[in-house]
């Protein structure tokens, strides 16, 4: 959350990570893919497909 604010935020009830946008900005991409990278639960995962699965 800590990494990309932009697009993690935290519950204020149980604590946990929140996505703000399931698209978010081109601009963020690397930050993301770090984010992941680094996430020591592998609780985040990356797609390049939308919720349609498109």
């Amino acid at each position: 959350m800590s990494y990309v604010p932009a697009v993690f935020d935290q519950s204020e009830d149980d604590g946990k990570v929140l996505l703000k946008s399931a698209r978010p900005a081109a601009g963020s991409a690397a930050a993301v893919r770090g984010a992941a990278a680094r996430c020591p639960a592998g609780a985040i995962t990356l797609s390049d497909r939308d919720a349609r699965g498109r």
